[in-house]
């Protein structure tokens, strides 16, 4: 069962990118779309159901998955930020 809790992180981690880093290219593109429409409720929602999820099948074990899916997010974001200059679909996919 841990599988679907890091699933479940491992998906809302795109919600956090797209709502901390801009779209890196001009134009149209496959991730523009959840950069601009993503809003708090969004985010707040996703993060809530993976955290729930999260809870309900590994309680406190949910602490170590999400320090982990932080560490990683926070990388890519540092990394698509100094790269890029933002996300891309291809860095939240």
């Amino acid at each position: 069962m841990s599988h679907a809790v890091a699933m479940a992180l491992g998906r809302a981690a795109p919600l956090v990118l797209a709502s901390a880093l801009p779209y890196a290219r001009s134009g149209e593109g496959g991730g523009r779309i959840l950069t601009d429409r993503m809003s708090s409720w969004s985010l707040g929602g996703g993060l809530a159901l993976a955290l729930g999820l999260g809870a309900a099948v590994l309680g406190l074990r949910t602490v170590a998955l999400l320090a982990g899916a932080a560490v990683a997010t926070l990388l890519v974001a540092l990394t698509a930020r100094r790269r890029l200059g933002g996300v891309t679909g291809n860095v939240l996919g």
